[in-house]
């Protein structure tokens, strides 16, 4: 049986985010699917609930530059001594001598490194340094068809080494659960705060919405939240002083929170997928988000989409949604759910796990 390493050495284990959902969700597949012996690779404390002990290697945490480089060489050291096999990963940089010994299927979320919204980093050289990191893969694994193309047209990389996989909805999102004929919550919008994901343009069109309108913000902050709660106490508006904010909240809570929430609003400039709005639509909330390629890709028609830049564009479309003038638009979760996903993985896997 071949070997399939799944190696995420970002991977927080008590974190709900995009990207540890999709670990999960797809990592407990691929164990359980059998066509693979997987072995989980992970920073020491991490092991994922659904991965038995015997099937997970530990590298070392890092929590600054100097300690991310001995955790760079410590996964190097350790993918060397596996028996040759698929690696799956998500972290940077790439291990040593990796595609000489494994075949290296290296996940991108998106290309942000190559915008106005990158992480700190070394401006130029961090997309420069990414391009060759991705180039050095045998295939680079995205979530979009959006970011696929990106990839190709900065990294300067064939399309036939560029997948595509959809994030995905979990089991409990395909069930209905309670119909509710009210709402708890207006307005849901779940997003870390920094400025890709706009925050400020939502709030501004909140400030021409009845002063009843009750609204919650989820999310960590990643730089703006002192800007953003700066803005809210200075505002007129009883709508805007009263929205709620919470760093995180569990997946239980999350799904109840979609579930009762009448309207999600993503206005983000840049984004290489979007899992919260599939999740939101999935729970019957009416979508509202901003005009970018990739949210037109994966909402198509069950979304009402505004500039992200015209803050008056999207108060007149939230003042129709909350005063139901416009039906809601429906959504089909069916091409989002992991299962399909996996197997379309592991599919190329099989077909490609060996150069």
């Amino acid at each position: 049986m071949k070997s399939l390493y799944l190696v995420s050495i970002y991977y927080q284990k008590d974190r709900v985010t995009g990207a540890n959902k999709r670990f999960d969700e797809l990592g407990k597949r691929h164990l359980r699917s059998g066509r693979f012996y997987v072995t989980v690779v992970v920073a020491q404390g991490q092991k994922p609930d659904w991965c038995p002990e015997s099937n997970v290697i530990y590298v070392r945490p890092y929590k600054s530059k100097l300690q991310r480089l001995a955790t760079w060489l410590d996964l190097s050291f350790k993918l060397l001594c596996l028996k040759p096999g698929v690696v799956y990963s998500d972290f940077q940089p790439v291990p040593l001598l990796l595609t000489l010994r494994h075949a290296h299927y290296q996940l991108i979320h998106d290309l942000r490194n190559w915008t106005n919204f990158g992480r700190k980093g070394l401006g130029l050289f961090s997309s420069l340094f990414q391009q060759i990191q991705l180039k050095m893969a045998h295939f680079v694994v995205t979530v979009s068809e959006f970011s696929k193309a990106d990839v190709i047209s900065k990294c300067g990389i064939s399309k036939d080494k560029v997948l595509v996989a959809y994030n995905g909805l979990s089991e409990s999102y395909f069930d209905s659960g309670s119909l509710h004929n009210y709402y708890d919550y207006d307005v849901v919008y779940v997003a870390t705060f920094e400025p890709r994901k706009n925050h400020i343009l939502l709030i501004r069109a909140l400030e021409h919405c009845p002063p009843d309108t009750k609204v919650v913000f989820i999310g960590r902050d990643l730089g703006s939240l002192g800007e953003i709660k700066k803005y809210i106490e200075s505002s007129a508006s009883a709508c805007v002083r009263s929205i709620q904010i919470f760093d995180s909240i569990g997946e239980e809570d999350l799904l109840k929170l979609y579930r009762s929430t009448k309207t999600f609003v993503s206005p983000a400039f840049f984004e290489g997928f979007g899992m919260p709005l599939i999740e939101a639509a999935a729970c019957r909330a009416q979508v509202l988000c901003s005009d970018i390629e990739v949210f037109k890709e994966i909402m198509g028609e069950a979304a009402i989409y505004f500039d992200p830049h015209n803050p008056q564009e999207l108060s007149r479309h939230l003042n129709l949604v909350l005063s139901d003038k416009v039906p809601n638009k429906p959504f089909d979760p069916s091409r989002f759910h992991w299962d399909h996903i996996c197997e379309k993985l592991e599919k190329q896997f099989e077909a490609n796990g060996y150069v």
